[in-house]
């Protein structure tokens, strides 16, 4: 949960920024979103993925991202957390334009970027090979390539576009750890009491070499 804590924090932070009751479409959210950390009544939230799971905490469409089944601006803000990675680099700039396309207000794309962040996640595969486990999203970014910030910023058609570090890379590391011995008391708290507790310090690891790149697009 902390690892998705400081995932979502900044994205968050940016959507209270432009108010509440917004109308935010997750491109890749499964099926809750940000709807475990924040309170349902503040968004309008849409979910646009492949396929899902369990139940269904938002509202859901199933839908590829290169190929967004809404109008223009049907939303104030589009969102994709960790998403990117898992779609084919030639799909990646029209995925891009779609959430551009439906988003009235803001656009926040959260991914994992460049050649460091591909070795920590060589390295991770590596260290859970050593106990038998297997990280089959870390594959799917291998196979697919990881995005590149240059090439993301090439590919947004915006002028007014700023970019955000997001998760130290040595602290992606120990994270993994503290997430593994203090699982059950993070599912005591909840999550929004992680939230509480977490998300503030959580800014503090978002310097120097990152994990993830945030593209904040405004229209």
């Amino acid at each position: 949960m902390l690892g998705v804590i400081q995932r979502y924090k900044p994205v968050i932070d940016l959507l209270r920024k432009e108010g509440s009751r917004l109308k935010i479409l997750d491109v890749g959210g499964g099926n809750e979103s940000i709807l475990p950390f924040v309170p349902r009544k503040d968004y309008d939230i849409t979910s646009a993925d492949v396929w899902f799971r369990g139940k269904k905490k938002v509202k859901t469409v199933k839908a590829s991202a290169d190929r967004l089944p809404f109008r223009d601006n049907s939303f104030d803000v589009a969102i994709s957390v960790d998403m990117m990675e898992h779609i084919p680099g030639s799909k990646r700039k029209k995925a891009i334009a779609e959430m551009i396309r439906v988003a009235s207000k803001l656009v926040v794309i959260a991914c994992p970027c460049g050649e460091e962040a591909g070795r920590y996640e060589r390295r991770m595969i590596r260290f859970a090979e050593k106990f038998g486990k297997k990280l089959p999203w870390l594959e799917e970014h291998r196979k697919n390539g990881l995005p590149d910030e240059n090439g993301i910023l090439k590919m947004i058609s915006a002028k007014n576009v700023r970019v955000m570090k997001n998760e130290n890379l040595s602290w992606a590391f120990i994270l993994n750890f503290i997430e593994f011995g203090t699982n059950p008391l993070q599912k005591l708290i909840g999550a929004r009491g992680m939230m509480a507790i977490y998300g503030p310090i959580s800014k503090i690891f978002n310097f120097g070499k990152c994990y993830r790149r945030i593209f904040v697009i405004e229209k």
